[in-house]
């Protein structure tokens, strides 16, 4: 697959001094659109500039990314949206681009996954991603039942075709 560059990706690439910077979206309650460079409207969203810092992003022999995000956490901001919503299975994407390239088609994703583990400290946020790994999860991720918010279930028995697959509904 080719991808033609736009004019000013093109001169950024060609440039003696380029200006690599990356934008970072976490998918909590209320997304976070993060920069490593200056703010900036792209894509419909501003894209705050904060004290993050993404490296080790790569590809695994199995063909799996990973990265390290560190996010400042100097008003408990990171530290308090960790403990109350998580950062398991919570979806980052992370596009990299040239500060003077910015026009919607010029960041290109580098990275979309999870969070993973987490590691927390007055100043710091470190969140471990990760490739969203179909072998790691299971289906359903919780259990069907009163419960968990299944209130009005079929009987025991009941026969769902799923595609070729077929579930036979069985009781604990």
């Amino acid at each position: 697959m080719s991808r033609s560059l736009s004019s000013p990706t093109s001169a950024a690439v060609g440039a003696v001094v380029t200006r690599p910077a990356y934008l970072i979206q976490i998918n909590w309650s209320t997304v976070s659109r993060l920069t490593t460079g200056a703010t900036l409207d792209w894509n419909g969203y501003t894209w705050s500039s904060e004290d993050v810092d993404l490296s080790g992003l790569q590809w695994g022999n199995d063909g799996l990314q990973g990265a390290t995000l560190r996010l400042g956490n100097n008003d408990q901001r990171y530290s308090a949206l960790v403990l109350n919503e998580g950062v398991a299975d919570v979806a980052v994407a992370v596009y990299a681009y040239d500060q003077a390239a910015t026009a919607t088609g010029d960041p290109v994703k580098v990275f979309s996954g999870v969070g993973g583990k987490v590691d927390l400290d007055d100043d710091r946020v470190t969140i471990a991603l990760r490739a969203t790994k179909s072998r790691a999860l299971t289906c359903p991720r919780t259990r069907i039942s009163p419960a968990n918010g299944f209130n009005h279930l079929p009987p025991r028995g009941t026969v769902i075709m799923w595609g070729a697959q077929r579930y036979v509904l069985e009781g604990r």
